[in-house]
């Protein structure tokens, strides 16, 4: 009898917990969805798509370069909804 007993409660316990855990994922991803319905798309990658490079030689030897600078003027934002959009830099 003792046996039928905690058979019956590990098994009540395990159906409680099974439920808690059902509601919660169940809500959870209710949030998601709707989170990710009214908010605008994420962006997920950025390239440069007009960029200038300038170079300073080196005074001491005119052949080789010191530095180089890129300086980058329009960037292209892709979105997580696969759109692409070019924005200037400030």
């Amino acid at each position: 009898m003792k046996i039928r007993r905690s058979v019956a409660v590990v098994l009540a316990v395990l159906v409680i917990v099974g439920i808690a855990i059902a509601l919660q994922v169940s809500s959870a991803q209710e949030m998601t969805t709707t989170g990710l319905e009214r908010s605008a798309p994420t962006a997920v990658a950025a390239v440069a798509t007009e960029s200038v490079t300038e170079y300073e030689p080196d005074p001491f030897e005119p052949q080789r370069l010191r530095s180089s600078t890129v300086r980058v003027r329009r960037v292209a934002v892709i979105y997580s909804d696969g759109t692409v959009e070019v924005k200037p830099t400030n």
